[in-house]
């Protein structure tokens, strides 16, 4: 069973959030952001806070960001809790995982489908590297 998709890139530009969400309907979700190190171009925190309705998303994104090198976000259909395990993602309303780590690596994990197909699409419309789907016979995550 396909659970996420993972890929890399040494070209990705400081606006990838904007480029991943690009075309993606965020307005289903509720978002909560976690571990950021994220700077906006004036080198400002480019998160200000934990938890965004769908406009509050978009126009963070959207932000001319300079760098991100650590970053989870997690889209909640309902209400919001601490995801630790894959087992409390499971049992939970997130409906996607979203990591970025050294800046150039990303993980997603999707509950949907068609969620999952339009960020493996997206991260080869990108041009990214490496571009794979995650299964449960290759997930390797000790936690979240």
């Amino acid at each position: 069973m396909i659970i996420g998709v993972e890929f890399e890139s040494n070209n990705f530009d400081s606006g990838i959030l904007k480029q991943i969400f690009k075309d993606f309907d965020v307005t289903k979700y509720t978002w909560k952001v976690f571990n950021e190190q994220a700077w906006d171009e004036d080198l400002n925190n480019l998160f200000e806070n934990r938890l965004y309705n769908a406009d509050e998303f978009i126009s963070t994104i959207n932000k001319p960001t300079d760098l991100i090198m650590l970053i989870s976000i997690y889209a909640f259909d309902g209400s919001t809790k601490e995801i630790n395990s894959f087992e409390d993602y499971i049992n939970s309303n997130c409906q996607i995982m979203f990591y970025v780590v050294d800046c150039n690596y990303l993980d997603i994990y999707c509950k949907r489908e068609e969620d999952l197909h339009f960020f493996y699409n997206k991260a080869k419309e990108l041009k990214a590297d490496k571009v794979n789907y995650i299964t449960e016979d290759n997930f390797c995550r000790n936690g979240f």
